[in-house]
C-alpha cells in the first residue's frame, strides 16, 4: 500500500469516525502522523507489516483499547504506545523487542499483554503497576526471572513463560490469587518451585520438557488442577500428593523413567491419559 492510498484511508476513516481499522498485511514500513486524527478509534490492527517505529501522534488515539502489532520489526516499544492509557489488549508477538520501557506502568487498564517470540532478557519492575492484567504471555524469549512486582498482578489468570530460561520464580507469585493457568514448559527449572504449590487457584500447570527428577508432596495443595503436563522429564517416582488431586482430568507422564506401561499412560498423540487409571496403577506397584 502506497502512502497516498494510506492517507486516503485514514482521511476517510477520520471523517466517518470509525472505531475499528484493519491495516494488517499492507507492507507498511511506517505510519503517517495523520493516524493521530482517528480519535474515535478503539481497535487498530497493524499485524504483519514492516514497522520499525510508530509516530508520536498515535498518542492522540486516546480511545484505543486493542492494538495488534504482531509480526513487525519493532526493537523497542514506542513511547506513543505507553501513552495509550485506555489500552486493554496489546499484542506484540514476533517482533524484535529486547526490553520493555518503565513507562509500561502507564498502561493501568491493560488486561492482555502478548510478547511471544521477542528477545526480552528482563522485565521492568514497573510491570507491577498493570494491576488489571489478566493474561501475560512472554513465551519464547530469553527471560531468566520475573520481577518481584509480579505479585501485584492480583487479577492475573494466565501466565505463559514457555520457552524461556527461567531458573526460579519469585515468592511473590503466590499473591496472584486468581492465577488459573501457568505454563513453565521448556525452561531451566530442575525442580518445581515451592511458590507454585501455593498458587491454589491453578487449573492447568504445564511442566513439560524441564529437568524435573522429583515432585514435592506439596503438589497436593493444588486441588483445583484439571490438567497437569509432566511429559519429557526425569521423574522416576511420584509423590503420594498426586492422589489428592480429585479434579484432575488430564495427566501427561510420557517420556519419564516411570514403571508405567504405555497402554496405561494413554495414547501418545493426546499427550495425556486417564489420571485415575495411571495413579491407581502406579500406587499399587
Amino acid at each position: 500500500m502506497d502512502n497516498k492510498e494510506l492517507l486516503d484511508i485514514i482521511d476517510q476513516a477520520a471523517q466517518c469516525q470509525v472505531t475499528e481499522l484493519d491495516l494488517s498485511l499492507c507492507s507498511l514500513t511506517s505510519l503517517p502522523p495523520e493516524i493521530g486524527n482517528l480519535t474515535h478509534l478503539e481497535r487498530l490492527n497493524l499485524r504483519s507489516n514492516q514497522l520499525t517505529s510508530l509516530p508520536e501522534a498515535l498518542s492522540n488515539c486516546i480511545n484505543l483499547q486493542c492494538l495488534d502489532l504482531r509480526s513487525n520489526r519493532l526493537k523497542s516499544l514506542p513511547e506513543a504506545v505507553t501513552n495509550l492509557t485506555n489500552l486493554q489488549q496489546l499484542q506484540l508477538d514476533y517482533n524484535r523487542l529486547t526490553s520493555l520501557p518503565k513507562a509500561v506502568a502507564n498502561l493501568t487498564n491493560l488486561q492482555q499483554l502478548q510478547l511471544i517470540r521477542n528477545q526480552l532478557s528482563s522485565l521492568p519492575e514497573t510491570l507491577g503497576n498493570c494491576t488489571n492484567l489478566r493474561q501475560f504471555i512472554p513465551a519464547f524469549n530469553c527471560l531468566s526471572s520475573l520481577p518481584e512486582t509480579i505479585g501485584n498482578l492480583t487479577n492475573l489468570e494466565w501466565l505463559c513463560l514457555a520457552g524461556n530460561q527461567v531458573i526460579s520464580l519469585p515468592e511473590t507469585l503466590s499473591n496472584c490469587v486468581n492465577l488459573q493457568h501457568l505454563d513453565l514448559s521448556g525452561n531451566y527449572l530442575n525442580n518445581l518451585p515451592e511458590v507454585a504449590t501455593r498458587c491454589i487457584s491453578l487449573k492447568t500447570l504445564n511442566l513439560h520438557r524441564l529437568s524435573l527428577s522429583s515432585l514435592p508432596e506439596a503438589i497436593a495443595n493444588l486441588t483445583n488442577l484439571t490438567h497437569l503436563n509432566l511429559g519429557f522429564n526425569r521423574l522416576s517416582s511420584l509423590p503420594q500428593g498426586l492422589k489428592y488431586l480429585s479434579k484432575l482430568e488430564k495427566l501427561n507422564l510420557h517420556d519419564n523413567p516411570l514403571p508405567i506401561p504405555p497402554e496405561i499412560l494413554g495414547h501418545y498423540s493426546s499427550n495425556s491419559g486417564e489420571p485415575a487409571a495411571i495413579l491407581n496403577y502406579y500406587f499399587r506397584l
